[in-house]
C-alpha cells in the first residue's frame, strides 16, 4: 500500500508536467527577484508585493523566505522552471510522508495511511504541489508543522517547540493570513504545557519571522499598519478586493489532520467514518487522475501553456535581435514577465519593462486580428509602427514582430 501511495503521489503531480506547468506572472516575477538576489549577492528582508490586496496604493509584502526557499531549487535546476517545479512536488512528498509517519504512531497504521493517501490524491494538495508559488511552499510548511506537533505530543522538548515556532514564522512570511494560526497554536501550547513551553514556541516564531520583524522595526511597522488599513477600507473596494481560494490553501493540510484525529477517538463510528474517508480518497483519485491524464493545467488558461511559451521563446531567439521588448494582449500581464524571464535565461538582450518608449522592435502576443489597435501603453509607446512578421503559436495566439516606423 505504501508503494502504491508513493506511485500515485508522483503520477498525479509529474505526469505530463510540461503540459500542466503553471508559469505565469507571479512565478516569473519571483524567479526574476531570486536571480537578482543571487547575481548581486544581496540580502533582502522582503519578497514580492501582494498585488491582490492593494487598497489606495498600499499593499502588503511577502517575506524574503519566498525568495531564499526558491534559490536552492533554482541552483539545482539551473533556473529551469520545469525541474524546479518537480522539486517542489518532491518537497511536498517529504512533508506529507513525515507527517504521516509521526501521525501513525498515535492513530495507528490504517489511519496514518489514509492520511497519506488523502495528501497524495486530494485535488487541492495536487493542484498546489508542482509549481513555484508561495501557497505551495506554505502547504509544505503546514505538513511539516503537523509532523512537529505530533512530536510535541509525544515529548514536548524545547527543540520541537522552537521548531514549530520557526515553521509558523516562515509561514507568516509566505502569507499574512497565517497570523490566524498563531493564537491557536499559542493557546494550545499554553493550555497543554507550562508557560515556559510557550516562550520556546514564541522564540521560534521570532526566529522564523525575523526578517519581517526587522523590516517592520525599520519602516514604522508598514506591513502591520497596512493590514489594519486594508481591513478598515475593505468596504471602499468590495467589488475588487477578495480573498481567493489559494489564500486559504496554507490551512488545508490541517483539515485531514483534524479529521483523522477525530476518527481515531471514535469507537462506535470509527469503521464507518474510515470507510467514508476511503470513498473521499477514491473520488479524489478519480478527479486528480483525470486532470493529470488529460494534461489539464491548473490556475492558467488552457489555451496558453508552458509549451506555448517555450515555442514563443525559440522563435524570438532565432531572429537574432538585440535590445528588443515583449508584450502581450492575451491576458492581464501585458509586459509578459514569463517570456521575458525565459528569454533572459537564454542570454537574450531584452530591454527592461520601463523602456517601451525607447524600443524599436516589439514582439507582441495577441489573439486579435488587428493587434496594434489594442489600447495599452506597451503598444502605444512604439507607435507609429508596422507588423513585419508573424508566427502562429497555437490555434488562438499569434506572435507578431512589430517595428517602429521611425527608429530611435
Amino acid at each position: 500500500m505504501v508503494i502504491l501511495g508513493i506511485a500515485l503521489f508522483f503520477f498525479l503531480r509529474l505526469y505530463r508536467l510540461s503540459d500542466r506547468l503553471n508559469f505565469y506572472r507571479d512565478t516569473a516575477d519571483l524567479l526574476g527577484m531570486t536571480r537578482e538576489v543571487w547575481q548581486e549577492k544581496k540580502i533582502t528582508a522582503l519578497g514580492p508585493m501582494v498585488l491582490t490586496t492593494e487598497v489606495n496604493g498600499r499593499s502588503i509584502f511577502y517575506g524574503s523566505f519566498y525568495i531564499y526557499a526558491t534559490l536552492p531549487l533554482a541552483l539545482i535546476a539551473n533556473w529551469d522552471p520545469l525541474p524546479m517545479s518537480a522539486l517542489v512536488a518532491i518537497a511536498q512528498f517529504i512533508s506529507i510522508a513525515l507527517a504521516s509517519i509521526a501521525l501513525t504512531k498515535r492513530v495507528g497504521r490504517k489511519l496514518g495511511l489514509l492520511f497519506f493517501f488523502l495528501g497524495a490524491t486530494f485535488p487541492a494538495f495536487v493542484n498546489y504541489s508542482n509549481w513555484i508559488w508561495n501557497p505551495n511552499y506554505g502547504m509544505i510548511l503546514s505538513f511539516l508543522s503537523i509532523y512537529v506537533i505530533e512530536k510535541i505530543m509525544t515529548k514536548p522538548k524545547p527543540l520541537y517547540l522552537v521548531s514549530l515556532g520557526i515553521l509558523t514564522g516562515l509561514n507568516l512570511q509566505l502569507h499574512w493570513l497565517y497570523w490566524l494560526v498563531v493564537p491557536i497554536l499559542a493557546i494550545y501550547v499554553l493550555a497543554r504545557y507550562k508557560a515556559k513551553k510557550l516562550l520556546f514556541f514564541l522564540l521560534g516564531v521570532g526566529i522564523g519571522n525575523f526578517p519581517f520583524f526587522i523590516f517592520e522595526l525599520r519602516n514604522n511597522f508598514y506591513n502591520t499598519l497596512t493590514i489594519f488599513y486594508i481591513i478598515q477600507n475593505y468596504g471602499s473596494r468590495t467589488s475588487t478586493f477578495h480573498l481567493p481560494e489559494h489564500y486559504y490553501s496554507i490551512f488545508y493540510p490541517f483539515l485531514p489532520y483534524f479529521v483523522v484525529s477525530i476518527i481515531h477517538k471514535q469507537k462506535k463510528w470509527k469503521r464507518l467514518l474510515s470507510g467514508f474517508l476511503v470513498l473521499i480518497i477514491l473520488l479524489s483519485l478519480f478527479a486528480s487522475a483525470q486532470r493529470a491524464m488529460a494534461g489539464q493545467p491548473f490556475g492558467i488558461y488552457e489555451w496558453w501553456t508552458y509549451k506555448d511559451q517555450l515555442k514563443t521563446v525559440e522563435i524570438i531567439s532565432s531572429q537574432g535581435e538585440e535590445y528588443y521588448n515583449v508584450a502581450n494582449v492575451i491576458y492581464a500581464d501585458t509586459r509578459e514577465y514569463p517570456i521575458r524571464y525565459l528569454l533572459e535565461r537564454k542570454g537574450q538582450k531584452i530591454m527592461p519593462v520601463d523602456a517601451y518608449a525607447r524600443t524599436n522592435v516589439l514582439y507582441l502576443l495577441s489573439d486579435e486580428e488587428k493587434p496594434l489597435e489594442h489600447q495599452v501603453w506597451e503598444i502605444d509607446a512604439v507607435k507609429p509602427a508596422t507588423i513585419v512578421a508573424s508566427w502562429p503559436i497555437n490555434d488562438r495566439v499569434t506572435l507578431y514582430k512589430v517595428e517602429r516606423d521611425e527608429k530611435i
